[in-house]
């Protein structure tokens, strides 16, 4: 097998709008395994192993035939019987080579039939790139943009797409973990960034792909969605009084109970802005749940 990117995907993968090496791994590699057992010239020592011992067998077989197991004569030769044990004994041998071949045909169809779902699997991540990185060029439909802060930070190019579906994934969980919490992020977060951008703020900053970005991505690869919740809340936070913006919080962080949780989620499901994203959002995540890294 040839190392080339359509060798290993089926595709070249790196055609996709958007694409960035680091989003290599959203991808499923045809290993050279399925590769050569897509191939007929694999099967040929097992092809000889298994024939040699049939063609033994059955040079050994019709070398007896006309007589008994004792070695006496069952009749004269060319006779009837003799003919009719030849075809019979030819028959046999026929049909294990033809047993031989098909079980070669199963191998080979088994390991085609899986390298064509990887391929299938792969086209449909790319098209979903493709989708994901025509949504970013046009700011009335960005909506993959996960959380706000993570859109804006996509815009100056400081987010991956595979970053993106994790942070797609943090949202929705945090979402129904927390409405209350979601909805007042929800209502100020397009005004802080409004307000960041007026004043000039720095989204290039290290520490802020640090506190919204890697550092909640390395928790959700933890599983500790919580602590999570948690810190992206205090840099969000930390980041309002920057600009600016001070908001009481304290109700929302308490708010517990299926009251509170239908009170706010009643408050969500009216921003239309919000329902554009979060069922997108849904919707990316279910399509995107079994890719690797995510």
């Amino acid at each position: 097998m040839g190392n080339s990117i359509a060798e290993q995907y089926g595709f070249d993968i790196t055609q996709s709008d958007g694409y960035e090496d680091s989003d290599k791994d959203l991808f499923t590699q045809i290993s050279s395994d399925l590769q050569r057992g897509s191939e007929k010239g694999t099967y040929d020592d097992f092809f000889k192993m298994k024939t040699q011992g049939q063609q033994s067998a059955y040079l050994d077989s019709t070398s007896s035939v006309g007589t008994t197991k004792s070695g006496q004569s069952m009749g004269f030769a060319g006779s009837t019987q003799q003919n009719r044990q030849v075809d019979q004994r030819k028959d046999a041998y026929a049909q294990s080579i033809v047993q031989v071949e098909q079980e070669i045909q199963s191998k080979q169809s088994q390991a085609r039939g899986a390298i064509a779902s990887i391929v299938t699997g792969n086209k449909q991540t790319m098209l979903q790139l493709k989708q994901m990185a025509q949504a970013d060029k046009d700011d009335d439909k960005n909506w993959l943009g996960t959380t706000w802060i993570c859109a804006r930070l996509k815009k100056e190019g400081l987010v991956s797409i595979k970053e993106s579906l994790i942070m797609t994934k943090f949202f929705v969980k945090f979402v129904f973990a927390n409405p209350g919490l979601a909805s007042l992020y929800i209502k100020h977060a397009r005004t802080l960034i409004k307000q960041a951008d007026k004043q000039g703020f720095n989204w290039k900053n290290p520490s802020i792909k640090h506190n919204f970005i890697t550092r909640i991505i390395t928790l959700c690869k933890a599983n500790r969605y919580n602590l999570a919740y948690a810190s992206y809340l205090h840099a969000y936070v930390n980041l309002s009084k920057e600009v600016g913006i001070v908001f009481n919080y304290r109700d929302e962080v308490k708010s517990k109970g299926i009251l509170n949780t239908i009170k706010y989620w009643i408050k969500l499901l009216r921003d239309d802005f919000f329902r554009k994203n979060f069922f997108y959002m849904l919707y990316v995540s279910f399509r995107m749940r079994n890719l690797n890294g995510i």
